[in-house]
């Protein structure tokens, strides 16, 4: 006699007694994946991370002196398993640099891809915590392997954007639009259509209202002339990526 828990005997002859499942027996085509793997101490861990993960693509974003090692693996890949692959070079895991590339490789393939996993089993800690960081704000799933087994991180989408009004948000819209930074109050003036008054209370704030300044957003400096230069900081770049 055969016996399946939650499934449906169907007796075919006398001999032979088949399984049918209740459920739909066709299977479920999942979409493309794309696998992005951080690499700055080697290549195990994103081995480990493409047995345990669907992938389609494997995208390796890495530093200079492990390009050997990241070609190497490429290399194979593509022509024992046929893999398409993509290799990045990063000149540094500081966070500024980290948020642009990975925000950059990001917009061009979630579009183009069904899901997405980042690994961030090779990555030293600067660089892996930076790239969770930005993991966190596209909504992205990102895992690390320990030992054999995968840990995945909560997907936690960071909506910055709701915190601060539209006249700040439209301030900091404006330095980024003109490259991150202005050389006076006079040219932000122009550029936005508030008066230096306005802006003042914007950057700086007041007793009713915290300024972009004081919250990290932007930076302001002294230049040429006395004249306050202003730039969003890596925390303002942030912000405004949070409504990607």
């Amino acid at each position: 006699m055969c016996i399946a828990q939650e499934a449906v005997l169907v007796v075919v002859d006398r001999e032979v007694c088949v399984v049918a499942d209740t459920v739909d027996p066709e299977p479920v085509e999942r979409g493309r994946v794309l696998q992005m793997a951080l690499c700055s101490d080697g290549v195990k861990g994103i081995k480990a991370g493409l047995r345990t993960f669907p992938v389609d693509k494997l995208l390796v974003i890495h530093t200079p002196q492990i390009t050997p090692q990241v070609n190497e693996l490429l290399g194979q890949l593509s022509d024992a398993l046929e893999l398409e692959t993509e290799a990045v070079q990063i000149s540094s895991t500081s966070f500024d640099v980290v948020l642009d590339v990975l925000s950059t490789v990001l917009k061009v393939n979630l579009t183009r891809f069904d899901d997405i996993y980042v690994n961030l089993s090779e990555g030293d800690k600067p660089f892996s915590c930076s790239a969770l960081a930005v993991c966190f704000l596209f909504g992205v799933k990102a895992y690390y392997i320990m030992g054999d087994s995968p840990y995945v991180f909560p997907i936690v989408r960071l909506g910055y954007q709701k915190i601060l009004p539209e006249a700040k948000l439209s301030i900091l819209g404006v330095l980024a639009k003109v490259g991150g930074g202005v050389a006076s109050l006079e040219e932000l003036s122009e550029l936005t259509g508030y008066d230096k008054a306005q802006l003042s209370y914007h950057i700086n704030g007041a007793s009713d209202s915290r300024g972009l300044a004081t919250l990290g957003l932007v930076s302001v400096e002294k230049g040429v002339r006395g004249r306050l230069t202003v730039r969003l900081t890596a925390q303002g770049k942030i912000l405004l990526m949070g409504g990607v």
